[in-house]
């Protein structure tokens, strides 16, 4: 009988399935990693390819060599061993199986995590009995302690006196976070990353800061949530751009621009009231919003309640002399309407509107409730208006934050203002980083 090939998510199915088809005797003649799941999707996990064959095929001198464990080294090098190379994400398949079969051979927990010696050529086959009751073993030995792998991979494994605890030693640099598996991580690590996949954040954008909290953290802060998060936490607000906690408005022209239902004539009025009421400038409205059905109204609304002087524009020439006729306001509110950003007359209208006002300040007003495709296309139209910062809005209404996480970090704009609920006098503030931050890690806004 020739030999067979199994493919399947992991190595202790794909040795259960050759057991049962082939007996305990057969023997593993190579194993490899493929791509595991459909093409399509993005966060799939790799899956193993073994190829065995039973006894009865190979005999004499040929079995016996077939059958033959590898050997491994357990002798403690003279000098410490090279840090490990980088290897590309989830690209540790082979690592694992030869740290289970270490964990046989030297039968103690420190065993199961060590690095495996380096071997040279084609992997050499194992007797399929013997390399399942080591992958058993292996995992019996895991679920029976506490979840610490992960943190001992954070620095070199050295042989200890029985009963001395080296759980507190100081960390020494680490194997790289890319060459861990996501089984060994620790839970505290896990669970954090599972929850900003969740939320949509793109691992490019998080994958460095994984990093360097497995290089930074003790073995010790690994396994606590709290410590975890808040190192992870701060990295990725320090990556993003805010201005200081009470943004100068009394600098003449604002201009709102956004895709169609983003929520700028809200964020107008609510802007406005933070001039007005808190900030006391003297605030106006011109209204440029003149094709959306009742966009008119609802400015005038809106103006009346925050008593502002609204006005009307049509054209950009009538714009440019609505925003003149304000010469006594500190600030000057323009709401211009909403862009179809795939309907290239739309942007050539916006774009004369706002070449009307040479010292306008531009800023984005972002919808959190977008899909992250949508918001890097309005970003990659609209960018091109000099944009000076972003005003999220409807955070409130998704529990998913990662879209406009990812944009805000993407396109290093300022962080202006955030903006969650429909009511004006309030759900407004001034935007910090973190909070954005910690909104991910909760789960909502």
């Amino acid at each position: 009988m020739q030999a067979r090939t199994y493919q399947a998510p992991n190595m202790l199915t794909a040795l259960e399935r050759i057991q049962d088809e082939l007996g305990p005797e057969a023997l593993i003649v190579s194993v490899r990693q493929i791509p595991g799941g459909a093409a399509w999707e993005v966060w799939k996990k790799p899956a193993v390819e073994v190829v065995a064959m039973p006894p009865a095929t190979v005999g004499g001198a040929g079995r016996a060599a077939l059958a033959a464990p590898r050997a491994l080294t357990t002798a403690r090098p003279a000098t410490r061993p090279a840090p490990p190379q980088k290897a590309s994400f989830n690209d540790a398949e082979q690592r694992v199986m030869e740290r289970l079969r270490a964990s046989s051979s030297k039968g103690s927990r420190n065993a199961d995590l060590a690095e495996p010696p380096t071997t040279t050529g084609a992997p050499q086959p194992a007797s399929l009995a013997a390399l399942a009751g080591a992958v058993r073993a292996a995992l019996q030995t895991r679920r029976a302690t506490p979840p610490a792998p992960a943190a001992a991979t954070t620095f070199d494994i050295v042989e200890a006196d029985e009963g001395v605890d080296v759980s507190d030693r100081e960390a020494t640099p680490p194997m790289a976070f890319t060459a861990l598996p996501e089984d060994t991580w620790s839970p505290a690590v896990a669970d954090l990353y599972a929850t900003l996949i969740e939320q949509g954040v793109e691992v490019d954008l998080m994958r460095q800061h994984f990093e360097a909290a497995l290089e930074s953290l003790s073995a010790k802060a690994l396994l606590e949530p709290e410590q975890v998060q808040a190192f992870v936490g701060n990295r990725l607000a320090a990556r993003l751009i805010a201005p200081a906690p009470n943004p100068n408005l009394a600098s003449g022209v604002v201009c709102l621009v956004g895709t169609p239902g983003a929520g700028k004539t809200t964020a107008a009025a609510k802007l406005a009231h933070l001039a007005a009421r808190r900030l006391g400038l003297r605030a106006a409205w011109v209204c440029a919003d003149t094709y959306r059905a009742g966009a008119i109204m609802q400015a005038r609304m809106y103006a009346e309640a925050l008593r502002l002087p609204l006005r009307v524009a049509y054209t950009p020439d009538e714009l440019a002399q609505a925003v003149a006729a304000e010469q006594d306001a500190d600030l000057v509110i323009v709401d211009l309407p909403g862009v179809n950003v795939r309907r290239t007359p739309q942007l050539h209208e916006l774009s004369d509107l706002l070449a009307a006002l040479p010292t306008r300040l531009t800023y984005l007003t972002t919808p959190a409730t977008a899909k992250d495709a949508d918001l890097q296309s309005a970003f990659a139209a609209l960018g091109v208006f000099d944009l000076k910062g972003l005003v999220l809005t409807k955070l409130d209404e998704t529990g998913t934050l990662g879209g406009v996480f990812n944009l805000a970090l993407r396109s290093q704009l300022p962080l202006l203002y955030y903006s969650a609920g429909p009511r004006v006098l309030d759900e407004f503030y001034p935007a910090q980083p973190n909070r954005l931050v910690n909104a991910l890690f909760e789960g909502g806004w």
